[in-house]
């Protein structure tokens, strides 16, 4: 077994659609940036997703769980929305002139942020308005309303920092927080996490639908998929190996895992981050 697990740090992987190099599909950029500095409590990451479609050829943009929620900005529309916990992968067509940024909250944190349960918005897309949020619509606007075709680190910054002092996300379910972190450490098993935590079957549930927006067993099947994701697109290791190391029963049971919950095996994912196709800057890398 492996001996340390890293803090939740989920992926989206899609970039375009085909497996096979097409010149029209590498015009969409997904970036990711670190958040500031005293928000790692509570956001992931701040990302943007720009680019342009042919007029005649929409980008399917392919959407993973990872039991997160985001608030999102679409500039050429002028909304924001909230993309709920997903509980299964979801395709999004992204036509025309695309610019988009997304703050992505702990897996935790949206009742916090927004007072709406996470299982209310669950696989759901409420904008900002019918969330009761226009404010935040207004400051998302505002920092990316100078941009060309990308946002910048500062712009970042200051977009996150605004966003966190307007919401002042309060009551945040500590508990929440320490049942994420024991499916992590347990590698997704509920069993592992119930003892971890002390808390009962129906606790359990309570929270992580509450929280979360989805079943503690499925939360902590989406946890362990996104743990071993990253190792799987790094080509150096077996399969088998991977799922020894992440917790799955073998390697037929991972295979089925990332095909039910992503849509696609690992062998794809992994011929598809070997092609010129993919185009992720991760938190350090911007």
């Amino acid at each position: 077994m492996i001996q340390s697990r890293p803090k939740h740090r989920p992926i989206q992987p899609w970039i375009a659609a085909s497996k096979a190099p097409d010149q029209e599909m590498r015009g969409l950029c997904y970036r990711e940036f670190a958040p500031p500095p005293g928000l790692e409590d509570v956001l992931l990451v701040v990302w943007t997703l720009t680019g342009k479609s042919p007029a005649d050829k929409p980008f399917p943009y392919h959407v993973v769980p990872d039991a997160c929620s985001d608030l999102i900005f679409d500039r050429q529309s002028g909304e924001g929305f909230i993309f709920g916990t997903a509980s299964e992968a979801k395709t999004v067509e992204m036509k025309g002139d695309i610019f988009i940024v997304g703050l992505r909250l702990q897996p935790h944190l949206l009742p916090a942020f927004t007072g709406i349960p996470a299982f209310a918005v669950r696989n759901a897309e409420p904008s900002f308005e019918e969330a009761s949020l226009g404010s935040i619509n207004e400051i998302f606007a505002r920092h990316t309303g100078e941009a060309t075709d990308q946002v910048g680190l500062g712009e970042v910054e200051s977009l996150a920092r605004a966003v966190v002092t307007r919401l002042g996300p309060e009551r945040i379910n500590q508990r929440a927080q320490w049942l994420t972190s024991a499916l992590l450490d347990g590698e997704g098993s509920v069993d592992r996490a119930a003892k971890t935590t002390g808390f009962s079957t129906r606790q359990l549930q309570r929270i992580a639908q509450q929280d979360m927006g989805l079943s503690p067993k499925r939360l902590g099947r989406i946890l362990r998929l996104q743990q071993a994701f990253p190792v799987v697109l790094e080509n150096h290791q077996c399969h088998a190996l991977i799922a020894a190391d992440y917790g799955f029963a073998d390697q037929a049971h991972m295979i089925r895992e990332f095909s039910t919950l992503t849509g696609y095996s690992p062998g794809f994912w992994r011929e598809r981050k070997m092609s010129d196709l993919f185009n992720q800057n991760r938190p350090g890398k911007t």
